[in-house]
């Protein structure tokens, strides 16, 4: 996470009454809560929260380590209570943490860019040896760029660490805001704060015109050996695993999460918050709406199994 949070137990109940969210008797004697952090990597010095109240919702709060977490109310009687962990019960976890977010984050990073040649550069941006920019780039704050990268003209790159040896094609953005809104009428809304980064392994191929968004909380994740076509778009919170191929004009939603090896075939679409399997392939086309299991084949509208007749494409 980009910023911090330092939230003792005193100014978090003092928040808490602010906005009528009801708190549980906790045992947690944590003083401080250092950062805010996704449901499913939080650890006890974190706070999280859980936006669904279903059994989706009840499975990630049940399984997830973060010392504090914001629920929704609908669950209240549902959660199995923790000791350790200080529940927060809102009808809108997600828009209780925007609101937590706009009064207590810090953001120590100021933009200030130094020109060299056509390529404007963040002062705060670390670069390695070897590294190649094509004209017109922005290199924008909290960068640090691996060794041996090459990056394309007119690239815009922010919040970012990318490892070794990378490529990243012309017109890529690497680090933009996702998209995130809670709305609170017909006619008023509130953009959800992107405070997040995005992690790139090592030998990660990115082609042009594609964008990929920097988390919300937490970190959006492109492990080694990634290969990204031209012209795809990867929502804020996704993690894909090593040596899978993601291919043009594909769409992937925001959290969700692909396994190592995983085929993606071109005009793709995942919707948020759904898993793919190891070694799994996703057809030409295909709408993925389900989870999908390891080592299988899907295709259609909306995506269902056939018979992975090939070994060629992972």
């Amino acid at each position: 996470m980009i910023g911090s949070i330092n939230i003792g137990l005193n100014s978090l109940e003092t928040f808490c009454n602010k906005h009528n969210y009801e708190v549980s008797v906790s045992e947690n004697k944590k003083s401080i809560f250092n950062a805010i952090e996704p449901i499913n990597t939080a650890t006890n010095n974190n706070i999280s929260f859980c936006r669904f109240d279903d059994e989706r919702g009840l499975d990630l709060i049940h399984q997830s380590k973060a010392g504090c977490l914001f629920v929704p109310s609908a669950l209240k009687n549902q959660i199995k209570i923790k000791p350790d962990v200080f529940f927060i019960y809102c009808d809108h976890p997600r828009l209780a943490i925007l609101y937590l977010i706009n009064e207590f984050w810090d953001n120590p990073i100021k933009e200030n860019y130094i020109k060299k040649d056509n390529i404007l550069i963040d002062a705060s941006s670390q670069l390695a040896d070897e590294v190649k920019i094509g004209p017109f780039s922005v290199i924008g704050p909290g960068c640090n760029i691996g060794r041996g990268t090459v990056i394309g003209s007119g690239s815009h790159i922010s919040y970012a660490s990318i490892g070794n040896y990378c490529s990243i094609g012309s017109n890529v953005t690497i680090g933009g805001e996702g998209y995130g809104y809670e709305i609170l009428s017909d006619s008023d809304s509130l953009t959800f704060p992107h405070i997040g980064d995005i992690q790139i392994g090592n030998n990660v191929r990115i082609g042009s015109s594609t964008c990929i968004d920097r988390a919300s909380i937490g970190s959006t994740i492109i492990s080694e050996n990634v290969k990204i076509d031209n012209l795809v778009h990867i929502a804020h919170n996704v993690f894909i695993g090593k040596n899978s191929n993601i291919v043009a004009l594909s769409i992937i939603g925001g959290s969700v999460h692909i396994g190592a090896n995983v085929w993606v075939a071109p005009g793709s679409s995942v919707r948020d918050w759904i898993r793919i399997g190891e070694r799994s392939m996703i057809g030409l086309g295909a709408v993925v709406t389900k989870d999908v299991n390891d080592n299988v084949a899907v295709i259609g509208n909306p995506a269902r199994e056939i018979e992975k007749t090939t070994k060629r494409y992972r």
